[in-house]
């Protein structure tokens, strides 16, 4: 849900929007869906006024991830509405001469039963610090477990997840 309080200050109530579009599609939809949003009032709303059970992901940029860090009530507050977190994935990784290691954010996250959805990787953008692209995907994949990932190259993603990338 992308920006509430711009849509709603135009006169669109888009979190009433999504959730009654996922009700009227429930039956035809085959795959996960996961209702995502940087706007957490959006997503307790869905939860408390429109009795919404499609799972909720708190979306998170930097900042946001930064005012977490060793905050463990804050973490727990997340949980009692949102399945999971979808933040930057240099967020949860550190790169030192190519090595890869998870940030604590990863753990701190798993730690309160949150999924972790990391964003966005693409092929066509430098990693940091000089990491190999599909070294951070096998981390983030195969080390870290994420449940999800954000790639603009899902094939790239698959393929990792496959075991079938270079």
């Amino acid at each position: 849900i992308k920006d509430p309080a711009w849509h709603e200050r135009e006169g669109i109530d888009l979190t009433r929007l999504v959730h009654e579009t996922l009700e009227d599609m429930r039956s035809v939809i085959s795959g996960p869906v996961f209702v995502q949003s940087f706007a957490a009032s959006a997503l307790r709303r869905l939860q408390a006024e429109l009795g919404s059970d499609w799972p909720r992901v708190q979306l998170l940029d930097g900042e946001g991830v930064a005012a977490l860090a060793g905050d463990t009530e804050a973490i727990a507050a997340i949980a009692d509405y949102a399945v999971g977190v979808g933040l930057p994935y240099t967020e949860l990784i550190e790169v030192d001469g190519g090595a890869l290691r998870p940030r604590p954010i990863a753990a701190a996250l798993a730690g309160q039963g949150l999924r972790v959805h990391p964003y966005t990787l693409r092929r066509d953008v430098a990693m940091p610090d000089g990491a190999d692209y599909f070294g951070v995907l096998r981390f983030l994949i195969r080390e870290l477990g994420v449940d999800a990932i954000f790639c603009d190259f899902p094939d790239d993603a698959i393929r990792v997840r496959d075991g079938s990338a270079a």
